[in-house]
Order: C-alpha cells, then sequence, then structure tokens
C-alpha cells in the first residue's frame, strides 16, 4: 500500500497530471452545481433541474477531484484515501439572498462492514459523511464555501 499511496501522490494528485484528466468532470461538475443543462457525450442533456447526478469512477478519479477542487481526508481505519467503497458528494445549499454554498462530504464504510454486508452506521468512517473543507473557497477558515469563489479557482483544462 506504501506503494499505492506513493503513486497516487505523484501522479494522480499533481496538478500537471490531474487537470488535463479530470478537467472534464470537474467542469461538469461545476455545471451541475451552477444548476446549468450538461450535454453529455452522446448527445443527451442532463436538465438544470436535475437534483440528483451520480458519477461512477475509480480511486484514480477520487485523487483527481481531490486535486481539482482543494480537497483532502483520511480515514481512521485505512492508510488509503481512496479506500474500497469511497463516495465523494457535492451539495448546493441556497441562501436567502440566493447566493450557493457548496458544502463537500466524503462517505466511506469500514472494511467489515463492506466484507459483511453489515449495517452502515451514522458514525463517520462507518457509513455516514464526513464534511471536508476546500482550499479553493477562499473564506476564513474555508467554512463557508460560496460558488462563485469555487467556480474561480477550480484549475481549468
Amino acid at each position: 500500500l506504501p506503494v499505492h499511496n506513493y503513486q497516487s501522490a505523484r501522479m494522480r494528485r499533481t496538478p500537471a497530471i490531474a487537470i488535463p484528466r479530470g478537467g472534464k468532470l470537474a467542469q461538469a461538475i461545476l455545471t451541475l452545481l451552477n444548476e446549468q443543462p450538461l450535454p453529455l457525450p452522446d448527445g443527451s442533456v442532463l436538465p438544470a433541474q436535475a437534483r440528483v447526478v451520480m458519477f461512477a469512477g475509480h480511486d484514480t478519479t477520487l485523487d483527481m477531484l481531490t486535486t481539482l477542487f482543494g480537497l483532502d481526508w483520511t480515514f481512521t481505519d485505512q492508510p488509503d484515501p481512496t479506500a474500497p467503497d469511497t463516495t465523494l458528494a457535492f451539495e448546493t445549499w441556497k441562501h436567502p439572498d440566493g447566493r450557493k454554498e457548496i458544502r463537500f462530504a466524503v462517505f466511506h464504510q469500514s472494511l467489515v462492514q463492506l466484507r459483511d454486508g453489515l449495517k452502515l452506521d451514522n458514525i463517520a468512517g462507518q457509513g455516514a459523511p464526513m464534511p471536508l473543507t476546500s482550499t479553493l473557497c477562499n473564506q476564513p477558515d474555508n467554512e463557508t464555501c460560496w460558488l462563485e469563489n469555487l467556480s474561480q479557482n477550480v484549475p481549468q483544462h
């Protein structure tokens, strides 16, 4: 696993590699967070009013999104931040003034839960969301991430 983590840090979390490989997905996520229609490669379009959109990927996808969105996390039960069944979530919260706040969370269950089909618990690392902060949000302590700040700071491909 140390070699896997080394490769992750050097190859997939390096902006010069993450931007060209993950830039289109990052822009698609920003388009959806901005509530804009998203044209898909097959010619169909995800509508602006889509409430839930899911992308499937691999550990390499998580590494690239981590780099592009200024995120990071660790798990107490895993040395690998892209452990099996890790899910990254982006949420849009609309404020009364119309501004959109973006919240990030990572979901992870233990290997025992995953392998034995055990129920998820409302505890981070056992199924509950673990809130994340982005270094791209330019707010004190990065506690509030306004969509306009995030959109300006995600590297372009």
